[in-house]
């Protein structure tokens, strides 16, 4: 029997970074990417928290995308249909809530 190995996406938003990665069970590192807020944020001299959040929500969806595809793996049809809706991820990512 061919058993394909789980995939894990990781996601993590951090004050100035929005990042995601696949990687196995056993660790094996698929992809990883990063897209820094420091140019958005070196005006003022440090990060702010709204203007943070917002990038956030315009980083997520194409960095997970990349991530994905770096992975060569794509989502089954529902979780895509999820995914691409704010609804079910934007309230994590203004609130900072790190269910």
């Amino acid at each position: 029997m061919n058993r394909q190995m789980p995939r894990i996406l990781a996601i993590e938003t951090t004050c100035d970074e929005t990042a995601a990665a696949v990687f196995t069970e056993d660790a094996a590192v698929l992809s990883s990417v990063v897209a820094s807020q420091a140019d958005l944020h070196a005006r003022y001299g440090g990060v702010v928290p709204e203007i943070a959040s917002r990038a956030h929500l315009t980083q997520l969806l194409p960095v997970v995308d990349e991530a994905l595809r770096q992975a060569k793996l794509g989502l089954i049809r529902g979780a895509q249909q999820a995914w691409r809706h704010p609804y079910y991820w934007a309230p994590f990512v203004l609130m900072g809530d790190s269910r």
